[in-house]
């Protein structure tokens, strides 16, 4: 057997391996990521760039609408619809029934980032570097103190 034929047994030895990886992968996927229905609750992960620094990794939602077509979805927080879509793989689904129709906003559209500002304790993530200065000492960041 020539050195081309055995390179192309192979190649579609790889081939045919790949392929059944797909498959599998897809299999796993569609059961990790089942659909959800409208009035699920969510949590939504929250972006390391949009969240302060003891502000929670994800918050709650509501599915408010769902577009089968697309298999997207809008999700609803307490202040008010997210924009944008989201897919599946997006969010989680939590098996609790914590937040009903009546907890959340429907008139008001929000990013992640200002859904994030208003249920953070500590305001937004600029405004957590203005701290007060004491009289004769100098904050700089969290890392330490210089005086004047």
């Amino acid at each position: 057997m020539s050195y081309v034929m055995k390179r192309l047994e192979n190649i579609l030895q790889r081939l045919a391996g790949v392929k059944r990886a797909q498959a599998s992968q897809a299999v796993r996927s569609r059961i990790d990521h089942q659909p959800s229905q409208v009035e699920d609750n969510v949590a939504v992960p929250i972006l390391l760039v949009d969240r302060g620094r003891g502000d929670p990794v994800n918050f709650l939602g509501l599915i408010s609408c769902h577009n089968p077509e697309k298999v997207l979805y809008k999700i609803s927080v307490r202040d008010g619809v997210l924009k944008g879509h989201f897919s599946r793989n997006q969010f989680q689904l939590c098996p609790q029934k914590l937040l009903t129709e009546a907890d959340v906003r429907q008139d008001q559209a929000l990013s992640i980032r200002k859904a994030v500002t208003k249920q953070s304790r500590w305001g937004d993530k600029d405004s957590q570097n203005a701290i007060v200065e004491p009289k004769g000492i100098k904050l700089i960041g969290v890392s330490g103190l210089r005086q004047k």
